[in-house]
């Protein structure tokens, strides 16, 4: 494997770091939308009508 330069490390971490935080706003975001109310109401909504129309 061949030496690799340290921009190139700091490139790589960089990039990784900035893709964990990206991921974790997203999930962030996706619990914060599900605990609202009028989401979850729309789900079990969502969730009924799927149930009779079986």
């Amino acid at each position: 494997m061949p030496q690799m330069s340290p921009l190139l490390w700091l490139c790589m971490f960089l990039n990784m770091v900035l893709i964990l935080i990206f991921m974790m706003i997203i999930v962030y975001f996706v619990i914060i939308i599900d605990s609202l109310d009028p989401t979850t109401k729309v789900h079990k909504m969502k969730l009924d009508k799927f149930i009779n129309s079986w």
